[in-house]
């Protein structure tokens, strides 16, 4: 290969047989696409859990939702977070869920 022909591919822009290179002021990258590894039984299980507790938030009436938000009103979306932090190791771990923040100590 020429020395000329390497520099015409690395001052290129766009996608070249399946990668993709990009020119800018102060970089030069060369991206290829890969195939996304399959996650791992754990990583499913964990991700099951988030989805499950999403769903159970959503089912939550408005009065236990609120309840959960009240408990650091000033932190924006402080009681979803709260939920999810509390109920997802109690998901994995097989334990019931606690939907009622009164039951927690802080």
């Amino acid at each position: 290969m020429r020395v000329a022909e390497s520099i015409l591919v690395l001052s290129a822009s766009g996608i070249v047989s399946g990668a993709v290179a990009v020119d800018r002021q102060r970089s030069r990258s060369y991206r290829r696409r890969y195939k996304r590894a399959d996650a791992t039984p754990a990583q499913q299980e964990v991700r099951d859990a988030f989805g499950f507790i999403d769903r159970v938030w959503r089912n939550l009436g408005p009065g236990l939702q609120q309840a959960w938000r009240d408990w650091e009103s000033w932190r924006p979306n402080f009681g979803y977070n709260r939920f999810q932090k509390v109920n997802i190791p109690r998901r994995l771990a097989g334990l019931p869920l606690i939907t009622d923040p009164v039951t927690i100590h802080p």
